[in-house]
């Protein structure tokens, strides 16, 4: 039995196409050449670089690094001395005026010696210093009748404890209260006026002094 010869179609490009393939397909490979050449020429230079810092140096340079980072901020600052002085302080007042009346309120007859009491008026201190006591003193130098002065109600806050006592008022000052340094308070003030029958009527009039000293 005879065989059919079975033909193989080629493709066919004439010259100049061939040509005009290979010509591209080398402008594509050349490109890629050019790209790796300069990755290869980038690559190299880094190394050239590393290899021309010594290690000196470059630890020179991270300990550099390190400290600037672990430097504080540091603001300008100007010291300024206060001084706070304390000088030594008395204070002092007392309220209101007082007027004592013999009418013979509450007098018992037969009984020469006669009084009259008053409690209206208030002292109050202050004082930073010690020890500190405070004195009572008149005006009056002649006097008809005896006139007394007591603390009561007194109230104290300081470093020690005040103690007072009656005191018969003269021209010469006497102490009234005592221990009232470094402290404040107050007190009422208890007058008594004491005249005798036999003594007729008569008018004193005082000028109280007090007087925080020590």
């Amino acid at each position: 039995m005879a065989l059919e010869p079975k033909h193989m179609q080629l493709p066919i490009q004439s010259q100049g196409a061939r040509r005009t393939a290979s010509c591209a397909t080398l402008e594509s490979h050349f490109d890629w050449l050019y790209i790796e050449f300069q990755h290869f020429n980038l690559a190299c230079a880094s190394d050239r670089l590393r290899n021309l810092i010594p290690l000196k140096t470059k630890l020179s340079l991270f300990v550099m690094f390190a400290a600037l980072l672990s430097i504080t901020p540091v603001f300008a600052q100007n010291p300024q001395t206060v001084t706070v002085n304390f000088s030594p302080l008395t204070l002092l007042s007392v309220t209101p005026n007082v007027n004592l009346s013999i009418d013979g309120t509450g007098v018992v007859a037969g009984v020469d010696q006669m009084t009259t009491t008053d409690q209206s008026s208030r002292l109050s201190w202050g004082t930073n210093a010690t020890p500190m006591r405070i004195t009572v003193a008149t005006g009056l130098a002649t006097q008809k009748f005896a006139l007394k002065v007591l603390p009561i109600n007194v109230s104290s806050w300081g470093a020690s404890t005040v103690t007072y006592q009656e005191v018969t008022l003269t021209i010469a000052a006497q102490d009234l209260l005592l221990g009232v340094g470094c402290s404040r308070g107050y007190c009422d003030l208890k007058y008594t006026g004491v005249a005798l029958a036999s003594q007729g009527v008569g008018l004193d009039t005082h000028t109280i002094t007090f007087t925080i000293t020590n």
